[in-house]
């Protein structure tokens, strides 16, 4: 079966299209719009989720639209997902701003802080550092919010402007420190998932009509198929036991220690071992059907998700910001001190939630096998 897709929109350097394929990709972002950005005259891609849709800029003179909408007519969902599969993060930390790279920046910053540099340029590293909490805060603004995020980048720059470089690169570091916490969280569960879905590259035998057993790709089978699963082998699909007996390790599903015996009427399930033993087994769904790419699905679609506890972190955090900046803005009314002004900004609480909240997130999610 093709993908399915529909074209939304189509014009001279320009298209967009849809699938409902496209909402269940759980790959990261920037694989998905790498991947197409190997189609030749591709200029910029951009990803929704929710909407599952994918819009591609590209150089009318280059980029070949008969052949990219003849690929998505000859391909079928499987053989794209395994491409996509094939594709590994390669991202761009000044294009992309990742967590990773900003955390090395602001502990450099904090580091040349004990050499004898200039004030003027301590601050402008400071200011530098703090980039992504600007953005953030200028994000915000056009939102027409004033949360937690205009307060950190106004007692930053503040507190760099007042002549306290330090204190100010050492709140970029702190907030840059849980970015990339909450950073190297998402990648370890994206791994995990890659690792749970690997079963999807594999070969099994499958019975034919002389009962001698022929090596396919997983992919193709059907429903209603026979598969012989051997000692040391994955189960590739979700399926029914009707002849035999074997030791199934089941841990990537459910966390056993122990081998299940399963024997003939028993479950089986794609992503799972033969530990010893042979089993015939009647296909019952494969691909996304399966009980680990449903685990999966619910997976991804919570990894960017906030914690119930990191909502309302973020949220009691967000009462404070006016109140703080109103006596922020009275100490500085009754002193005319802006170092007044500052100390009051930077006596907030959002620096410690942002990094407990990622922290104790850390420890909710399991790595899966």
């Amino acid at each position: 079966m093709p993908i399915p897709y529909q074209i939304k929109r189509l014009r001279a350097g320009s298209l967009k299209i849809s699938s409902p394929l496209f909402r269940l990709l759980h790959h990261p972002e920037e694989v998905i719009k790498l991947f197409f950005e190997k189609f030749g005259g591709v200029k910029k891609v951009s990803y929704s989720k929710s909407s599952g849709s994918i819009t591609i800029r590209y150089e009318p003179s280059e980029f070949d639209l008969i052949g990219f909408i003849n690929y998505l007519q000859t391909s079928t969902p499987e053989l794209f997902l395994e491409d996509l599969s094939k594709e590994k993060v390669r991202i761009s930390p000044e294009k992309d701003g990742g967590g990773s790279f900003w955390f090395g920046v602001t502990s450099l910053g904090l580091l040349l802080n004990f050499l004898p540099l200039p004030n003027p340029l301590l601050r402008g590293l400071a200011l530098f550092s703090s980039l992504p909490v600007l953005r953030k805060a200028f994000n915000s603004l056009k939102r027409r919010k004033i949360d937690v995020h205009s307060l950190d980048a106004s007692a930053i720059v503040l507190t760099s402007l007042s002549g306290s470089p330090f204190s100010a690169q050492f709140m970029a570091w702190l907030l840059s420190l849980g970015d990339y916490l909450e950073e190297k969280i998402e990648r370890k569960a994206y791994s995990s998932i890659e690792a749970l879905m690997e079963y999807r590259k594999d070969y099994a035998w499958l019975v034919v009509a002389d009962g001698q057993a022929k090596r396919v790709r997983a992919e193709k089978l059907k429903v209603g198929d026979i598969i012989v699963v051997y000692a040391g082998e994955k189960i590739t699909a979700n399926g029914e036991v009707i002849e035999g007996k074997a030791l199934v390790n089941q841990a990537s599903l459910t966390g056993e220690s122990n081998p299940v015996l399963k024997r003939s009427g028993d479950k089986v399930y794609a992503g799972t071992f033969v530990e010893d033993g042979k089993l015939y087994i009647k296909v019952q769904a494969m691909g996304e059907d399966t009980v680990v790419a449903g685990i999966v699905k619910i997976i991804e679609q919570n990894i960017k998700e906030p914690l119930s506890i990191q909502k309302k972190a973020e949220k009691f955090a967000n009462r404070f910001v006016l109140p703080t900046m109103a006596a922020g803005l009275s100490a500085y009314a009754l002193t005319g001190n802006y170092q007044r002004l500052s100390s009051v900004l930077i006596v907030d609480y959002h620096t410690s939630v942002h990094l407990s909240t990622s922290y104790w997130c850390s420890q909710c999610h399991i790595p899966i096998g």
